[in-house]
């Protein structure tokens, strides 16, 4: 049996990609924070992601229980 190695350099790249996309949007998440903090309002941003999460989770649980009722 025999396993394939994988190369270096597109693991690095990967990890570093992978990096910045997470950087890069905690970076936009808190500038959003701190903007609606600096108004006085950070409530009213921080109910609105809740209920972003609250939606997603929502609709991906009607969705993976109409996906699960198909396939059974």
């Amino acid at each position: 049996m025999t396993t394939e190695r994988r190369n270096p350099l597109s693991v690095t790249f990967a990890v570093l990609a992978g990096t910045f996309i997470v950087l890069t949007l905690v970076s936009s998440f808190w500038a959003d924070y701190q903007w609606f903090s600096s108004l006085g309002r950070s409530g009213v941003y921080t109910r609105q992601m809740g209920l972003k999460v609250l939606l997603f989770v929502v609709v991906a649980a009607i969705a993976f229980v109409s996906v699960w009722a198909a396939a059974t």
